[in-house]
């Protein structure tokens, strides 16, 4: 077996440092925009669709207009939608109502633009038609509270005075067969209690088949908090049929720094390790033994399964969550904020890759 070097794996993006929420900008006049500058994915897609997260409407909003635009030299949308005389852009009118409120919204460009490996572009919300003020507007989400970002990043502009964000932004650019950036629609936790709905929820994880034979999970980290002293929380890594136990530990919450705080929380197995498939699925799950106690497990959902593939580990990482040691529900949209860590891994029988095969061999990660 080779040495995992303590790889942790399944975060869907950086950690956060308090409870993540969200930070929203109104574009409430003809010369606001909403920008986010980018480097796309280094296929170079032909992106066909942006996306957002529609915060509030206030009152009838106007139309807006999204687009792709270039990046100049300071950093900057560049005023050109890409495209010339077939503009990748598109013009859309939220709704009068809340029926948009806190939803997660792709748009369809009227013509798509063929965007080069790596390549830094802007992406643009702004006014299109309509009247828009304080009393008529949309707000949209900008970035992710209590994070930070130096690349990518979204920036606020008030009336042509520009004011560059730190948060790890919320966006989203597709083509026809796969979505890219950080299409999130909900940041929220998942209370865990002895007798609770649910009393139990996992890491519903398969790492891919052609990246090895075996591996081992040392432990995981988890972005939560202990909401409750002197309680015993139970860490279970589960087999393939979801009942068998691989691996336990508990866990007493007073052995923690806080109970109040959110943070993450490192556990390790203190029993043998048991030895895994590649390929193969199993659940790593989180439940409080004692009565009255409590934990919440901090998540995010995106509106639709296949929007799970932008973020990190894609759909290999997803929620598992069941009551009273019942049949498990699996939930492809949504993810915790958490990572395994791993110990060791062997690779594909027969050698020639896997995942530790240094990437200017045949294998690995070029594969």
């Amino acid at each position: 077996m080779a040495d995992a070097k303590h790889a942790r794996i399944g975060m869907p993006w950086g950690d956060p440092f308090d409870s993540p929420g969200y930070m929203s900008f109104a574009v409430d006049g003809e010369t606001d925009a909403l920008e986010w500058i980018v480097q796309v994915d280094e296929t170079g897609p032909t992106i066909t669709k942006l996306g957002f997260r529609y915060t509030l409407r206030t009152g009838t909003p106007p139309t807006y207009r999204i687009s792709i635009q270039g990046v100049d030299a300071s950093g900057n949308p560049d005023g050109t939608v890409k495209g010339g005389g077939t503009p990748a852009s598109a013009t859309f009118t939220p709704p009068a109502d809340a029926t948009w409120d806190g939803t997660w919204q792709w748009v369809t460009l009227a013509n798509s633009y063929n965007s080069a490996p790596g390549e830094m572009l802007a992406f643009v919300i702004d006014w299109s038609s309509g009247t828009v003020d304080g009393s008529n507007n949309s707000s949209f989400t900008r970035g992710i509270n209590n994070t930070s970002s130096l690349s990518p990043f979204a920036i606020q502009n008030a009336a042509t005075v520009r004011s560059r964000q730190s948060n790890i932004p919320i966006f989203g650019y597709a083509s026809a067969d796969a979505v890219f950036g950080r299409p999130i629609e909900t940041l929220t936790t998942v209370a865990i209690s002895d007798g609770g709905s649910p009393d139990e929820a996992a890491i519903l994880f398969t790492l891919p088949a052609g990246w090895g034979n075996t591996f081992q999970v040392k432990g995981a980290e988890f972005f939560c908090r202990f909401v409750t002293a002197a309680k015993t929380v139970r860490f279970t890594l589960y087999d393939t049929d979801g009942s068998t136990v691989l691996q336990s530990v508990d866990r007493d919450s007073d052995v923690i720094r806080s109970n109040s705080s959110n943070a993450i929380a490192e556990i390790q197995f203190d029993d043998a390790l048991s030895t895994l498939n590649f390929g193969s699925t199993y659940r790593l799950s989180v439940k409080v033994v004692d009565a009255t106690g409590s934990i919440n497990l901090h998540y995010m959902d995106v509106d639709a399964a296949g929007d799970m593939a932008a973020h990190d580990w894609g759909t290999a990482f997803t929620y598992s969550s069941r009551e009273d040691a019942g049949a498990w529900t699996d939930l492809a949209t949504r993810r915790l904020l958490a990572r395994l860590i791993l110990q060791d891994i062997t690779e594909p029988v027969g050698g020639g890759g896997g995942l530790l095969t240094h990437p200017g061999t045949s294998g690995g990660f070029n594969a």
